[in-house]
């Protein structure tokens, strides 16, 4: 009976965070200007082994664990025709980035490609024919199918835990570490999958022989863990996808009362059940230096992040507190329309980025922000 509950609640929670919510992104100028067409990947994890396939082909909705398909793509920062040795020994960089929840799972694109130039940029300063190459995977169930109307396949949820998909991300990882045996890289993650990035940096720290070729984890706009966040948002915003459509607004009133005049016992009896089911808060082991966080400054610009659990609270040398200088849904900007208003000089996140990407690649000083 208590894993049955514990199940369910895994399920809820994977439909909440992982559930596809934008079908469409246009691709970026900057994609089109630095970047050779997409080439589609598929990672294909089993009991018995993993590998990565080329396909263009949709793959199949994965039914269970046992052996399934983790659709991806990677993108190469360069010209492939003009490259005259083998292309999975050409690669110099990779950069894996993980995208958040929900709306962003499919999206994310510009943020994507400026981390991605941010570190092209700082990987040529040492040498200026190092050729970078950008990888996304999509997680367990969600597959974004390739139509003329660019319909998703529904999501279907499976009880996942908080390790499910840190292991299949790492997975991943070493997937492309193998198939360029001569690069090195680096991880990178916005929204919830920044708290991916950190997790998934840490286990490839820990796990591989060759760990010294995973150079620097960067978590953008994110918190420490999924459970602390329970105790921060409306309960009735938490079960929005539980609660019948046609009486929401009712019964969320309901259940947001019953918490507010019942010393957070929806909340309290939330995050319980969130932690058994597997999305427990872990801290990550990361070496300083080997890290950059960043969240919006706190003010109500992130409506995504609760303050309370917001993974950078003070700017330091690599914490940054980010301001937009335009009006919009600040969560979703991209590094290049975010700002560090603590520096001597107005930088953008993208210049951070690159600043920082320098110092671990070139080994110049990054200067402490006052």
């Amino acid at each position: 009976m208590l894993s049955k509950m514990r199940n369910a609640m895994s399920t809820i929670v994977s439909q909440y965070l992982l559930s596809p919510s934008k079908i469409y992104d246009k691709r970026p100028t900057l994609e089109s200007l630095e970047a050779s067409q997409p080439m589609w990947i598929q990672a294909e994890i089993s009991e018995l082994g993993s590998r990565l396939v080329a396909s263009h082909q949709t793959p199949e909705v994965p039914l269970n664990r046992q052996r399934y398909l983790l659709q991806g793509m990677q993108l190469p920062l360069f010209d492939v025709s003009k490259v005259k040795q083998p292309f999975d020994k050409a690669v110099d960089l990779v950069v894996l980035f993980i995208a958040g929840s929900n709306a962003h799972l499919l999206t994310c694109r510009q943020r994507a490609i400026e981390c991605a130039y941010a570190a092209k940029v700082a990987i040529q300063s040492k040498n200026r024919h190092a050729k970078v190459l950008l990888a996304r995977f999509n997680p367990f169930g969600v597959v974004n199918k390739i139509d003329q109307n660019h319909a998703l396949q529904p999501y279907v949820a499976s009880p996942l835990s908080q390790n499910d998909i840190t292991e299949d991300y790492t997975e991943c990882a070493k997937l492309i570490l193998r198939r360029y045996s001569h690069s090195d890289l680096v991880v990178m993650g916005h929204s919830l999958g920044g708290v991916f990035s950190r997790k998934v940096f840490a286990n490839l720290k820990r796990s591989l022989p060759d760990a010294s070729r995973v150079k620097f984890v960067y978590s953008a706009m994110s918190l420490p863990g999924i459970a602390d966040a329970f105790m921060y948002y409306q309960p009735a915003t938490m079960l929005r996808n539980l609660i019948p459509s046609k009486h929401r607004a009712m019964i969320s009133a309901v259940i947001n009362f019953t918490n507010k005049y019942g010393f957070s016992c929806i909340q309290r009896g939330l995050k319980a059940a969130v932690e058994a089911s597997g999305w427990k808060t872990v801290p990550d082991v990361i070496l300083p230096g080997e890290i950059a966080q960043s969240n919006i400054l706190k003010e109500k610009l992130d409506h995504f992040i609760p303050d309370q659990v917001a993974s950078v609270q003070v700017q330091s040398l690599l914490n940054w507190l980010l301001k937009p200088t335009e009006i919009g849904n600040c969560h979703d900007f991209p590094p290049s329309k975010l700002f560090d208003q603590a520096s001597n000089f107005r930088s953008s996140e993208l210049d951070n980025l690159i600043r920082t990407l320098r110092n671990v690649f070139v080994g110049e000083h990054v200067a402490e922000p006052v």
